[in-house]
């Protein structure tokens, strides 16, 4: 059969897959046969990325119908790019990763075995299709297998979902099954009262939500950072919060997982010991003392804050285990005070800053009281000459 008449058997319309050969219907976006996404339209695009065979590493979402759907695989392809499902050093000539998986065996192996196969994170593609560019791989190619991996999130947002590009180019690389299926069901949008009109909600197709004006309450950002003493207060507050067990006596494990995360989004995830902090009664700085999460963080994970006793030396040699100040409080009445008392008679008093107290949450154990938590050799002196001073 000639080329002509091959294609004067396809219908008006419709289109042929690539992978399996079959014709497709018009409407159809993923071919019924090999479930293949429709490649789009490469005319007029920059190919940037011509000559490359991709393999995506933690990037698409496993709950999707198939790879080829996914924003950043069709992100890839129109832009120049083959795409591979699974990772064959024979044909795969770059590696695109997930932030959090340096560690993982793909990324491993590039870096130890198949050199030659760069391991870059997707921050690199979607950089080069900000500026309409392929730069250079090397920029960003990781050369290392890290120690520790850094943080990634749980779920389907990730982070590099908030990159410029992916943010406005999204829905013009997308197609309905691009997203996992709780990304597909129809948005509530609650109609405030006017003349004639009672609240209801409303059910909005999908196809509709861009031309909906933005009326309806906008979900809060869930890639912002939360303060640590507000995140154990509401975890405490919660269900998520160990009672503690003084009575045992057995070697506590190490920690492998944060105890407080600083993500909106896994705020669910966290965990407080509520009697991290018992049998410390501390005095706070001056600015510390107007910082209630602070307060209410460490009271309901067993710390004391102490009352004044009259005088700083009073309450100083009253219960008090510690003094945390914050470091604009370095120089305050209350850390003279400390410092004089622990070179005289009270070398127990500790002092620490407030991101001692931060950290301790963040990790779930008490830390040591050395290094960048406690004050210098040279801030002490100063304080003790400043209380010679004083007294003077």
């Amino acid at each position: 059969m000639s080329e002509k008449q091959s294609k004067a058997t396809v219908a008006t319309g419709a289109w042929v897959c690539p992978h399996c050969t079959v014709e497709q219907q018009a409407g159809t976006s993923y071919c019924q046969m090999c479930h293949f996404a429709r490649p789009q339209d490469r005319r007029g695009v920059p190919q940037i990325f011509a000559g490359y065979v991709i393999h995506f590493n933690g990037i698409v979402p496993r709950t999707i119908m198939h790879p080829s759907h996914s924003v950043e695989w069709r992100m890839a392809e129109r832009h120049g790019a083959s795409c591979c499902t699974d990772f064959d050093p024979s044909l795969v000539n770059i590696l695109i990763y997930r932030p959090g998986y340096e560690r993982s065996e793909k990324c491993r192996a590039c870096i130890e075995r198949f050199t030659g196969i760069p391991c870059v994170p997707i921050t690199w593609m979607l950089d080069s299709l900000l500026q309409s560019r392929q730069i250079h791989p090397s920029l960003y190619r990781l050369t290392t297998v890290p120690p520790v991996a850094n943080p990634t999130v749980r779920g389907t947002n990730l982070p590099h979902h908030q990159h410029p590009f992916y943010q406005l180019n999204k829905n013009e690389y997308a197609i309905p099954t691009s997203f996992p299926p709780t990304k597909n069901k129809a948005v509530k949008v609650k109609v405030t009262a006017g003349a004639g009109v009672a609240y209801k909600d409303l059910d909005v197709p999908v196809d509709m939500e861009a031309a909906i004006p933005p009326f309806f309450e906008v979900e809060p950002f869930q890639y912002a950072t939360v303060d640590v003493f507000d995140a154990a207060v509401a975890c405490a507050a919660g269900t998520n919060a160990d009672a503690g067990d003084d009575e045992n006596d057995e070697i506590e494990a190490r920690k492998d997982k944060a105890g407080i995360e600083l993500i909106a989004a896994q705020q669910a995830s966290n965990k407080v010991d509520r009697m991290l902090f018992s049998g410390m009664t501390v005095v706070l700085s001056p600015s510390l003392q107007r910082h209630a999460a602070l307060i209410m963080a460490l009271e309901r994970c067993g710390g004391k804050v102490a009352e004044p006793q009259g005088s700083l030396e009073k309450t100083l040699r009253s219960e008090v285990t510690h003094v945390i100040y914050a470091h604009e409080d370095k120089k305050a009445d209350i850390m003279i005070e400390a410092a004089h008392l622990i070179y005289s008679d009270l070398p127990g008093l500790q002092m620490a800053q407030s991101n001692w107290l931060e950290d301790c949450l963040i990790l779930g154990e008490l830390l040591p009281l050395h290094g960048m938590y406690a004050p210098t050799e040279k801030l002490m002196e100063t304080l003790n000459k400043k209380y010679a001073k004083g007294k003077n």
